[in-house]
């Protein structure tokens, strides 16, 4: 598969037996993005031909690619909120109807009970779908593939926004698939996942195929390796550069949003983590210290002087950036270049006379391009054709533009990039605290959070529950206290 300058796969050659459960891995621009659309009819291949049951197929569309018996289970979600979980199950296929031509609800209701009893929604067929939850409505997706005769489902980052029970009962969902003889194409950064659920596993680099292998004949750390083409040096506990003086302070804060009464110092240098199960808070704070909501209580202190009225643009002339969970919707604008999103926020410093002056511009996003190692290192590619550890950088260089920020806010800043990509941010957030910028480091990954925090802050429901030191925080003591039902919160 060819694009303009870029050749995004190169000859790979790609199978999935009868009723197995195949994983496809690779850094961010390996390839895989590019092999699940041509699977699903969004690209037609440059070269080569696709069979299924040893058939050649051809087909321009991912209409045409589910006739074939192809179904995509997108990452992002495909579905109306507002119509309920029966019609966006029949999204693209003709409705059930009366004599008279009018929708025969009564049989859509029973039609769609029968075909997502294989995921577990069969009394949710009424429900509008925005009521359903995010794993819900991943199993929805599903439901739509399977129940219309797929005999290939490819699976492309599925748990990014689920909890371990969810991801748990996923798994279940699949494997149950598998076992009657449908074949799974699983795509995902995480190879614990990987080494859970797959037989084989197939691994991409720069376009190419590396090899294939069976999970029981490999180790993570030798995929790793055939990913980067190098070995990754194990990543242990960054060294502590936070100071005693205190950059953010937070007392009493509260919103509408359910925080409560939030109160936490972060320190010039510091990399202060907050962790919790999703619906723990986590975001809703990020999103008050940006004045992206309004808290209904408490102050912000920035340097030690409050921050009233509180909004996003006052954070962002305070010296506050915010790296927000959802890259590709809330922190980059996809149809604008990377030197577009890269100099959004900073644009005025780099105008004269109401005009931009193009030289320096073109010298800070080169500046940023070479420094955060973005690839391709083309100013003027469009944000949405880049990878998603590429696209984070650029959500980066956007705070790194003008002057440095003295308060960094990072909401899952690894999520969904693989595992080069990921150290890069982990040196870049080490760089930022070393040069003095306080960190507030959001994330479910919880390796992530012991290996590159001073501090770790513990929520559940809105509330801190515990505030754990640097050589006090493991992974069982996270858990033990992000877990607590709400009525044993007891401040800490």
């Amino acid at each position: 598969m060819q694009f303009p300058g870029v050749k995004a796969l190169d000859n790979v050659d790609f199978s999935v037996l009868k009723g197995e459960i195949h994983a496809l891995v690779g850094e961010n621009g390996a390839g895989k993005s590019t092999l699940i659309k041509i699977l699903g009819g969004v690209y037609p291949p440059t070269e080569g031909e696709i069979l299924i049951a040893g058939k050649k197929v051809n087909y321009t569309s991912p209409q045409e690619a589910t006739t074939a018996g192809i179904s995509i289970v997108h990452q992002e979600l495909n579905v109306i909120p507002y119509m309920s979980v029966a019609e966006n199950l029949f999204i693209g296929k003709s409705l059930p109807r009366k004599r008279t031509g009018l929708v025969d609800w009564f049989k859509l209701y029973q039609d769609a009970k029968t075909r997502l009893t294989v995921v577990g929604l069969q009394d949710l067929v009424r429900q509008p779908v925005g009521r359903l939850s995010v794993a819900q409505r991943q199993l929805l997706q599903i439901g739509r593939a399977v129940s219309f005769g797929a005999k290939i489902v490819v699976f492309d980052e599925p748990t990014a926004c689920l909890s371990r029970t969810e991801v748990d009962n996923l798994f279940t969902v699949i494997r149950n698939l598998r076992d009657q003889g449908t074949s799974i194409i699983y795509v995902s950064h995480r190879l614990e996942e990987i080494f859970e659920l797959a037989d084989r596993v197939t691994v991409l680099r720069d376009g190419k195929k590396v090899g294939v292998y069976r999970t029981q004949e490999v180790t993570p750390q030798q995929v790793i390796n055939l990913m980067l083409g190098k070995e990754l040096a194990s990543e242990g506990r960054r060294m502590s550069c936070m100071t005693d003086q205190v950059i953010l302070r937070v007392e009493g804060l509260s919103s509408d949003t359910g925080v409560k009464e939030v109160n936490f110092d972060l320190h010039r240098g510091e990399v202060l983590g907050i962790a919790g199960v999703v619906g723990s808070g986590r975001t809703e704070v990020a999103r008050l210290l940006f004045g992206v909501d309004k808290p209904t209580g408490g102050r912000i202190m920035l340097d030690g002087e409050e921050l009233t009225p509180h909004g996003i643009r006052k954070a962002i002339r305070a010296g506050i950036a915010f790296i927000p969970e959802d890259r590709r919707y809330q922190g980059l604008v996809l149809n604008m270049s990377v030197k577009e999103n890269a100099t959004l926020v900073f644009l005025k410093n780099l105008a004269r006379c109401g005009f931009i002056h193009h030289a320096r511009e073109k010298k800070v996003v080169g500046n940023l391009i070479n420094s955060l190692s973005i690839r391709p290192p083309e100013a003027n590619r469009l944000t949405r054709y880049l990878s998603g550890g590429n696209q984070q950088k650029v959500v980066l260089a956007k705070w790194l533009a003008g002057r440095r920020p003295k308060v960094v806010i990072l909401d899952e800043p690894t999520q969904g990039i693989d595992v080069g990509a990921k150290a890069e941010v982990h040196q870049l957030i080490d760089n930022l605290a070393r040069n003095g910028a306080g960190i507030l480091l959001i994330s479910s990954d919880m390796q992530e959070l012991l290996n590159l925090c001073d501090r770790i802050i513990v929520m559940v429901r809105g509330k801190i529950v515990k505030h754990l030191n640097r050589d006090e925080a493991t992974a069982n003591k996270i858990l033990e206290y992000a877990m607590r039902k709400e009525n044993n919160i007891k401040y800490a």
